[in-house]
């Protein structure tokens, strides 16, 4: 059920609809895992996650600031975060939240897997392949990448993503929200 937010000083309201998101992504999740999923549901699956992510960032991000500003200063704080890339996002949202306590470990295993499905949601949704890198052989020929990012996406990358993901949902993005946020192994002091 989605869960509402006022603050009566600024006049603004919000609707923070994650449980839905979480609930459709392991629904998708538990379809990928069949033995005879269709190949469509790889792209579904890895875009959903992405979009669960951002979702899950930019809710946390609001509510957490939500009812301590003015409503000029609420405005000006949220567009600057909304207006970060999706990887500064992810890369501020411990350190915002926790107050400038805790940030990612950078060489932990989920971060970096969040990392790549970012990365891959970045190279698919705004794919540029005129920008492909050439290499020289060689004999001195060029060889020209022929890479097809979307029907290359490998199903158990996709399946890591969303345990990733949901390890993200229990151990960080809910704490978050309690205000009971400590560190994890992905999860460090500044």
């Amino acid at each position: 059920m989605p869960k509402l937010i006022l603050n009566i000083e600024t006049g603004f309201h919000s609707v923070n609809e994650l449980e839905g998101y979480y609930k459709l992504l392991d629904s998708m999740r538990n379809d990928l895992k069949k033995e005879e999923s269709p190949e469509y549901l790889k792209l579904s699956y890895l875009l959903f996650c992405a979009a669960t992510l951002e979702y899950s960032l930019n809710s946390l991000y609001i509510e957490s600031i939500f009812l301590k500003y003015s409503k000029e200063i609420f405005k000006d704080i949220t567009e600057s975060f909304v207006g970060l890339s999706f990887k500064k996002k992810f890369q501020m949202a411990p350190i915002i939240i926790s107050n400038n306590r805790l940030m990612f470990k950078k060489d932990h295993q989920i971060i970096n897997t969040i990392f790549e499905l970012i990365d891959k949601r970045n190279k698919i949704l705004h794919n540029k392949s005129y920008f492909r890198q050439l290499n020289m052989e060689s004999d001195g020929t060029f060889r020209i990448e022929k890479e097809n990012l979307v029907t290359l996406i490998d199903k158990q990358k996709c399946l890591k993503y969303g345990e990733a993901l949901t390890t993200l949902n229990i151990d960080f993005f809910t704490p978050a929200r309690t205000n009971s946020l400590i560190e994890k192994e992905f999860l460090i002091m500044l």
